[in-house]
C-alpha cells in the first residue's frame, strides 16, 4: 500500500434522525410497561419485547454508524461500519475524474446511508458535502466529507484530474 494522503472518519450524528429511530422504541417500551402496570393484554408481552428489542437495536445500529476513509497514493479504502464488516477499496486507475461537490442527499441519492441510485452510489453519513469519483466504466460513487477543502489538497498530489466545484 502507498502513501496515506488523507483519512477522515465522520459519525451519522443528525439529530432529527436520532429523534426519528428512537421514537418508535420508546412507545414500543412504554406500551409494555403501560401493559404490564394496568394488567391489560391487547398483545402479548413477548411480541412487545421482540419489537422493542428490534427498535432499539435498530436506533443503537443508526447512532453508531460510521464511515472511515483513507485516500492513497493508488486507491481509496473505505468501510462503512457496521454494514461493511471488512474494508473496501477503489484503485485510482478506475477513475476517471475525482470532484468535490455540493450534493442533495435526499434529492440526489434518496437519503443518508448506503445509496445505489441511478446517479450511482452513494456512500453518506451527514452533510451536503462529498468526494464523487467518476468511474471509467461510467458509474460514479460518492463519499460524503466533512473537510472538503482538505481533501481537495490532500488528493491534488495523485496524477489525475481533481475539480473542487463547492461556492
Amino acid at each position: 500500500m502507498k502513501k496515506l494522503l488523507y483519512a477522515e472518519e465522520q459519525i451519522m450524528d443528525i439529530w432529527w434522525m436520532r429523534l426519528i429511530f428512537l421514537f418508535p422504541s420508546l412507545l414500543i417500551w412504554s406500551i409494555l410497561v403501560f401493559q404490564i402496570l394496568t394488567g391489560t393484554s391487547d398483545t402479548s408481552n413477548f411480541t412487545l419485547v421482540a419489537i422493542g428489542v428490534l427498535t432499539l437495536g435498530l436506533t443503537l445500529l443508526m447512532w453508531n454508524s460510521r464511515l472511515k476513509t483513507d485516500y492513497y497514493e493508488d486507491k481509496i479504502v473505505f468501510r462503512f461500519w457496521p454494514f461493511h464488516l471488512k474494508e473496501k477499496e477503489i484503485l485510482w486507475s478506475e477513475v476517471k475524474a475525482i470532484k468535490v461537490v455540493k450534493y442533495s442527499p435526499l434529492r440526489d441519492y434518496g437519503g443518508w446511508g448506503i445509496r445505489i441510485g441511478v446517479k450511482g452510489n452513494a456512500f453518506n453519513v451527514k452533510g451536503n458535502l462529498g468526494v464523487l469519483l467518476e468511474m471509467k466504466k461510467g458509474r460514479s460513487t460518492l463519499f460524503s466529507t466533512q473537510e472538503p477543502k482538505a481533501v481537495y489538497e490532500a488528493l491534488k498530489a495523485l496524477k489525475m484530474p481533481v475539480t473542487y466545484e463547492i461556492e
